[in-house]
């Protein structure tokens, strides 16, 4: 049986239509995918109110200050301390030279290759150790 563009159209036509009726029938509540405790609006929180003393109310710590205006972004921050001296610098540098090269002259001198083969006997021999353990067992 041949089927023509007209024919082939009506059972993608009538595909489509099923399936719109079809969603219909579904209900999707924003309660059934989110709990109510995630959907809950927050609670206002009352404005910071003017005094004589303080223009505009400001929040407890560091945080942002509502002001009413623009930020001033060309003004310099203050620094939270004062920066070290070329002398403190150069004092700290001398300190941790003098660390650095005391450790380095307790640290044993390793010889690389001895090192490695060690480590390769000492693996050699600890797995046929562990193949005798093994066999003693069986």
């Amino acid at each position: 049986m041949k089927l023509t563009r007209r024919g082939a159209f009506f059972p993608a036509a009538a595909i489509c239509a099923a399936l719109a009726a079809l969603s219909g029938c579904t209900t999707t509540n924003l309660a059934d995918i989110a709990p109510t405790s995630a959907t809950a609006t927050p609670v206002p929180q009352p404005r910071p109110q003017e005094t004589a003393a303080n223009p505009v109310a400001q929040p407890s710590g560091g945080g942002p200050r509502e002001t009413g205006e623009y930020p001033n972004l060309n003004v310099a921050p203050t620094r939270a301390a004062n920066p070290i001296s070329d002398a403190e610098k150069s004092s700290i540098v001398r300190d941790l030279t003098a660390t650095r090269n005391s450790v380095n002259a307790n640290a044993p001198s390793v010889d690389t290759a001895a090192e490695t083969r060690r480590l390769r006997e000492l693996a050699r021999t600890h797995a046929q150790r562990q193949l005798e353990e093994i066999e003693k067992s069986e």
